[in-house]
């Protein structure tokens, strides 16, 4: 995973955790990390891990909170902001 922009910027963070609207990562180094959606780009791997997220979610399971209400995983790895009409 590449964190796009912010103190963090870089790659090699490896996906951990994610729900409504933050994803948390560990650096490099071990350290964790918090980023926003529209700061990171997902690897191969990470996108199939999320893509199976969202298949899950679509099947009733909701341990990822309001992730996939908010998101939107595009083809190259990054996430868009799903516009709602309340």
């Amino acid at each position: 995973m590449k964190i796009l922009k912010g103190k963090n910027a870089g790659d090699g963070y490896r996906l951990h955790q994610w729900a409504n609207d933050w994803m948390t990562a560990d650096a490099p180094d071990g350290a964790p990390v918090i980023a926003k959606p529209l700061n990171v780009q997902l690897d191969g791997d990470e996108q199939r891990r999320m893509r199976e997220s969202y298949e899950r979610f679509l099947d009733g399971e909701r341990h990822c909170g309001q992730f996939w209400h908010h998101w939107e995983l595009k083809d190259d790895g990054t996430f868009a902001r799903i516009a709602r009409e309340d």
